[in-house]
């Protein structure tokens, strides 16, 4: 069985507010499990994994919603933020 955290509980975690999660859950980038009986938003642990390493990229790297694109599609769990400047320059994406 798979670890869900409510959607709220991980963005207190995550120190961001709960939009900002709906938001990259909009983008693609995150997938959010509404449960039916309750209609309360989840997310998979991987996917508050997957939200806190976007948070880095945004923040720590300061990429753009495109570059944070480039580096989901092209990077797979367990993500390495060492391996993001090399990822972004074989894809000739500027930091």
């Amino acid at each position: 069985m798979p670890f869900f955290i409510q959607l709220d509980d991980a963005a207190k975690s995550l120190n961001v507010a709960p939009e900002e999660l709906v938001a990259f859950e909009k983008r693609g980038w995150i997938s959010v499990t509404y449960f039916p009986d309750t209609g309360i938003p989840y997310l998979k642990g991987h996917q508050q994994y997957r939200a806190k390493f976007i948070l880095a990229l945004r923040d720590r790297f300061r990429l753009s919603a495109e570059q944070i694109s480039k580096v989901l599609a092209n990077q797979n769990p367990p993500y390495s933020l060492a391996e993001v400047p090399e990822l972004l320059k074989r894809l000739d994406v500027e930091l």
